[in-house]
């Protein structure tokens, strides 16, 4: 009986430690994060945030400009103006500002120019997805979408009627799934 009283209170003894290191990191990381919406421009992206730390947006900066050239280049997609990338730190913040209702995705593309995460990390999850791969894939998709409306204006007889856009949703609503 003495030795499984020992294990007991050994194990209650580590997991009081972790439960103790954990909240301790979770402390510093509040005082540490921005909890005003924050700016950082790169020469191809603008990135908003707000509820993580600054070096997290800047990893994910750095991902996106070191990948930028070549999935252009491998793509042959067109020139296309500054990509806005919103990081939001919690899922419910992700689904308000997308729109997405009861959505457990970590990111997703809102048309050509902009994009949204949900930034993880082992705080907030269990499996913490690699956020830099996350928004190299969301950015993979707005290129793509840039691709298909830069085919749709070469194709167009006329591009400055008020139909083209409608035409354009409703040609991709049919011709590609969601998920694409």
């Amino acid at each position: 009986m003495k030795i499984l009283r020992g294990i007991s209170k050994a194990t209650l003894i580590i997991v009081a430690c972790f439960a103790l290191v954990y909240l301790s990191f979770c402390l510093i990381r509040q005082v540490r994060i921005t909890d005003e919406p924050t700016e950082l421009h790169t020469n191809y992206f603008k990135i908003l945030y707000r509820g993580i730390l600054k070096e997290e947006a800047a990893a994910i900066a750095s991902s996106l400009e070191s990948n930028y050239a070549s999935i252009r280049t491998t793509l042959e997609a067109p020139l296309h103006d500054t990509i806005a990338v919103f990081i939001h730190p919690t899922q419910e913040q992700f689904n308000d500002a997308t729109g997405l209702l009861n959505s457990t995705a970590n990111g997703t593309s809102r048309g050509p120019l902009a994009f949204h995460l949900k930034y993880e990390t082992w705080y907030n999850s269990v499996f913490p997805q690699d956020m830099e791969k996350v928004a190299v894939h969301e950015f993979t998709h707005c290129i793509q979408l840039n691709i298909l409306i830069q085919e749709a204006l070469d194709k167009a007889e006329n591009t400055n009627s008020p139909g083209f856009d409608k035409n354009f949703e409703e040609q991709f609503a049919t011709n590609y799934p969601q998920w694409l």
